[in-house]
């Protein structure tokens, strides 16, 4: 039947069991012929390229790769109408042209790369003015202990940006027109060792990365912002009050951010996305309040040193406390002295435009559900209409 057909539109071959490499190339080859525009193919296994026929087709307005092939281009390649590509699980062999590949798609708009990069792979380039979607996904079991690379990416019309990776050496973006950002990375899958790369180069990736993304309005994070404590002091400069180093998020209108990983100091992390987004309106903590770290002060009869929770310490609350946030959810939600009860009630007695704070408890009956309710009516709220509302976690 394929046979009689003059065009096909869509053609989509799935291999989920060994197959030879040539009756595949021709089942592809079949379908460019018959003047293809969305093409989808899938190859469980390593044993073959793509045929290099795929990247000369001006017919082709969508085509996915997320099979394990052998990314190879030939000397020559043109794809004058694709719109949409898509190279994952796929092995990237070294000085592959991505950027190149970019330059003869004039009017790509979404691109999905994953899969495994070789040890060799020194920089991430991708440059295309009409770029609008971004995936990046290299966080993989087989490709999780490669050396770190750069990621160099001039894309002035990308609006959402997916990123899951390693934590690059160095990162140089021109994302200006960004609006949502998910950025997920880890500091590395090798056993780190002090005397192969110094500490201070995790926080400057991180702050370069942090930069790279600083005009989104909405922005997700999730592993690694431990890299910004280290350093030569082992503190990141906020740490200390210090907001020089850490970007400002001028246009970020909601920030999701997963500190359930991030252990000893997370509230400095916290505080310095809030001082540096001025017009932030919603704060999501999806995965809870780790353990907090505590302030210490002496007394000065006895010498003796008493603990105090670290937002009790704070002097100047951040702008935005006082004139966007207006929603605050926290997940997992405990209730723990010092931790989750004095951020909460932080947020509290300075959100003067607070209209709601959303609370993920684990509640086993009614009375803890009273009890909780009114610990967050001691003390001064700076907004009446702000409403608590305590939710029933039934995540495990």
């Amino acid at each position: 039947m394929l046979c009689k057909r003059t065009h096909i539109n869509k053609f989509r071959l799935n291999c989920v069991q060994s197959y030879d490499s040539n009756r595949i190339k021709r089942w592809i080859e079949f379908a460019l012929l018959k003047g293809v525009s969305e093409l989808d193919v899938f190859n469980s296994q390593f044993n073959s390229s793509v045929t290099q026929q795929i990247f000369v087709c001006a017919t082709l307005v969508v085509l996915k790769l997320p099979g394990k092939f052998e990314m190879k281009l030939p000397e020559s390649y043109f794809l004058p109408n694709l719109k949409f590509l898509q190279l994952k699980s796929g092995c990237f062999p070294k000085n592959f042209p991505l950027n190149r590949l970019m330059s003869v798609c004039p009017m790509l708009e979404d691109l999905v790369l994953g899969g495994r990069w070789g040890d060799d792979v020194k920089v991430i380039n991708i440059s295309s003015p009409t770029l609008i979607n971004l995936t990046m996904n290299f966080i993989t079991t087989s490709n999780y202990d490669r050396p770190r690379t750069d990621v160099l990416l001039d894309l002035p019309n990308l609006l959402y940006f997916n990123y899951e990776d390693i934590l690059a050496i160095h990162y140089s973006m021109n994302l200006n027109s960004l609006v949502d950002a998910r950025i997920r990375t880890a500091l590395t899958g090798r056993r780190y060792d002090p005397d192969d790369e110094s500490p201070q180069n995790f926080s400057d990736s991180m702050i370069e990365l942090l930069k790279g993304v600083s005009s989104a309005k909405h922005l997700y994070l999730s592993g690694g912002l431990q890299a910004l404590s280290f350093g030569e002091d082992k503190l990141p400069s906020f740490h200390l009050g210090e907001y020089k180093r850490f970007p400002s998020f001028n246009h970020l209108s909601c920030l999701d951010i997963d500190l359930s990983s991030q252990c000893g100091i997370w509230e400095h992390f916290l505080l310095a996305f809030l001082h540096s987004s001025p017009m932030l309106e919603n704060l999501v903590i999806p995965g809870g309040l780790p353990a907090s770290s505590f302030i210490y002060v002496s007394k000065s009869k006895s010498k003796s040193r008493s603990k105090i929770c670290f937002w009790d310490g704070l002097k100047t609350p951040p702008s935005c406390l006082s004139s966007h946030l207006k929603t605050i959810t926290i997940g997992s939600f405990h209730a723990q002295e010092y931790e989750e009860l004095g951020v909460t009630k932080y947020f509290l007695k300075y959100g003067k435009v607070l209209t709601k704070l959303i609370l993920y408890c684990k509640l086993k009956s009614e009375k803890e559900y009273t009890e909780l309710k009114q610990l967050f009516k001691i003390g001064r709220l700076a907004s009446k209409k702000c409403s608590l509302d305590l939710l029933n976690d039934d995540t495990t």
